[in-house]
């Protein structure tokens, strides 16, 4: 699999994604529960779950070895792009400030980032690290929602750690500039750090070979 093939993936998951946007869009049953406001959220789940979720797959089906750095990144970017004109298109319905934007997709490309050197780090240290990603896709994506809900529900708590460091509540929040900012800055952070570790211990496996 190349960069061709990338962009063209790419391309079928915006053409779905526009496809499920314009369900709520006309307004029909049973996509006539969400607003026109809230299709930038749909639109950012969607390219959150593609990097998160398939984003790693797509790499690790690369057969280049090892995995080269500077084109994941183009292919990134070039979905990035893709879905540029429709973003901005609900952006403006959502009033979602700017910042805010620019903000949220800076955030994917971190993302992005970390996964692309995560599966960097794996194609040289023959260790399956996709196998631990996706656990701790699921315990972060599947069960804190989940926690969350219960411990909402039995003891009425309305905060959580889990959900802290969750993207998608990250992005629920798009509309709320002073909590989206905040969280924002720590989420960030925490992934350009496991991104530098990840980094640096590509380049130490890289020297010892």
């Amino acid at each position: 699999m190349n960069n061709r093939h990338h962009l063209l993936i790419s391309l079928a998951w915006l053409w779905l994604t526009m496809g499920l946007i314009a369900l709520f869009v006309l307004d029909r049953q049973p996509f006539d529960w969400l607003a026109p406001e809230s299709l930038i959220i749909l639109l950012e789940y969607s390219k959150l779950f593609f990097i998160a979720g398939l984003l790693p797959l797509l790499i690790a089906s690369r057969n280049k070895t090892p995995v080269k750095i500077s084109s994941c990144f183009f292919s990134l970017i070039s979905f990035l792009i893709l879905f540029l004109p429709l973003t901005m298109i609900t952006a403006w319905f959502g009033r979602v400030p700017t910042a805010a934007l620019v903000l949220q997709q800076l955030f994917l490309l971190f993302y992005g980032g970390l996964i692309i050197c995560l599966i960097a780090l794996e194609d040289i240290s023959r260790i399956n690290l996709k196998r631990w990603y996706y656990l701790f896709f699921f315990l972060l994506f599947g069960a804190g929602p989940v926690l969350f809900y219960l411990r909402l529900e039995l003891a009425g708590q309305t905060t959580s750690g889990l959900l802290a460091v969750n993207p998608f509540w990250l992005i629920s929040r798009l509309d709320q500039p002073n909590i989206f900012y905040d969280k924002w800055l720590m989420q960030s952070m925490l992934l350009l750090a496991i991104t530098l570790c990840f980094l640096i211990a590509r380049n130490l496996k890289l020297k010892k070979t």
